[in-house]
């Protein structure tokens, strides 16, 4: 097939984006030309395929008088598309420009696409379990749920959501990560039958060869014995760092290296100080996924403490990929990739002394942690590596190429 993926930036920043370039690759080296759309980024195109530049793809609040209709898309229109796979939150009107192009598939990764507060927390911190956008209707008005605004433009963002999941995001399907996204979509009120759930799946290998940053080399030869937790996460607050901080605070016999960026890292850098954990934590900044693998080798165990309900988290698949460990909270996709007891450890989003317990364990327990690695790593390889993907991925293609 020739294939279209729409992505906005075309480089590994992101979830998202990393999944973009892994599924273009594989598609390539199975003998789909896949036609990369994007609006940044600089990565190498994928085998036998090319990279095109398409600005309207910029991000969730382009704005379409910045971007009139003409050139660019008679130029997509030219490249003779079967298919188009857009992987990243658009506008509505991007949308519907690209599903002229050829028949759209979206693959929704977060809950933009449903939910007026775009991550579906309460601004209490809570997650928020009511199906959006028409449950958002009063707390538009009075308040109560994070990142959604009073008044006017609330009232405004709980419309266009409801506009969009009528015109189910002008996509013949709609592709999700996990079960979890499944339901939150079909409650929102789109048709089971165009929802399909296409777990994510991990290229990564144990790397034994990749040696470690100068700066992690020279944090973990300080820790001398004690054994190393890691996160990599974006600094932002629903990804829970600070909450992760306060374990770790309570854990003296582990060390934590956090893995990202963020805006975020300012508040991180004061609450490590605040615990007294300056000996015990470090921060790494933006890593690379070489850099990745070798903490990955190097930790016991790969926490993923976010206060939200993470759609899937697909850096859980990247630690059990590589033999390790993992704490992840008990919500949303991990419940599906977690093995509780036998892979990792689940504990509920912002609950302390359970996530004490769980690294407590795990540092304590050398043994308990390699055997989980090693299920977790037998998992993988089941269920989460690139064939199964793709057979099921070029059938929904296929499918809407065919409507």
């Amino acid at each position: 097939m020739r294939i279209g993926l729409a992505v906005g930036t075309w480089a590994p920043v992101g979830g998202s984006e990393r999944y973009a370039l892994d599924v273009a690759h594989e598609l390539g080296l199975a003998g789909d030309e896949v036609v990369v759309l994007r609006a940044g980024g600089d990565a190498p195109p994928p085998p036998g395929g090319r990279v095109e530049s398409y600005a309207p793809l910029e991000g969730l609040f382009a704005r379409e008088e910045d971007h009139p209709l003409g050139a660019p898309e008679a130029g997509l229109e030219a490249l003779g598309l079967e298919a188009l796979f857009l992987v990243s939150s658009v506008a509505p009107w991007v949308a519907q420009r690209l599903a002229r192009v050829a028949p759209l598939v979206r693959f929704v990764q977060d809950h933009t696409f449903f939910c007026p507060g775009l991550n579906k927390r309460r601004t209490d911190g809570s997650i928020c379990t009511r199906p959006a956008p028409w449950a958002c209707l009063p707390r538009a008005l009075t308040g109560g749920c994070l990142d959604l605004p009073t008044g006017r433009v609330g009232l405004r963002r709980v419309a266009g959501r409801a506009r969009e999941l009528a015109r189910r995001g002008s996509a013949v399907s709609l592709v999700v990560a996990s079960g979890y996204m499944a339901g939150e979509l079909t409650a929102a009120g789109i048709p089971a039958d165009r929802v399909r759930v296409l777990p994510y799946f991990t290229r990564e290998q144990p790397d034994p060869t990749t040696p470690l940053r100068e700066d992690c080399a020279r944090f973990l030869a300080r820790q001398g014995e004690r054994p190393m937790a890691l996160c990599a996460a974006r600094l932002v607050p629903e990804k829970g760092v600070e909450f992760l901080l306060e374990g770790v605070a309570r854990v003296p016999g582990c060390c934590l290296v956090l893995a990202g960026d963020g805006p975020a890292r300012e508040a991180i850098e004061r609450a490590v100080q605040g615990h007294g954990l300056a000996e015990r934590v470090h921060l790494t900044g933006w890593i690379d996924a070489p850099d990745l693998r070798a903490l990955l080798r190097e930790c016991r165990v790969s926490v993923m403490p976010s206060l939200w309900a993470e759609p899937f988290g697909i850096v859980g698949l990247e630690a059990m990929a590589a033999g390790r460990a993992t704490i992840a909270t008990a919500a949303g996709g991990a419940l599906e990739w977690t093995a509780e007891g036998e892979t990792g450890l689940l504990v509920p989003p912002g609950d302390i002394p359970a996530l004490v317990s769980a690294l407590g364990r795990l540092t304590e327990d050398a043994a308990l942690a390699k055997r989980m690695g090693s299920a977790g790593s037998q998992r993988v390889e089941r269920l989460y590596r690139a064939p199964t993907h793709l057979a099921g991925l070029r059938e929904i293609l296929e499918s809407a190429a065919n409507r």
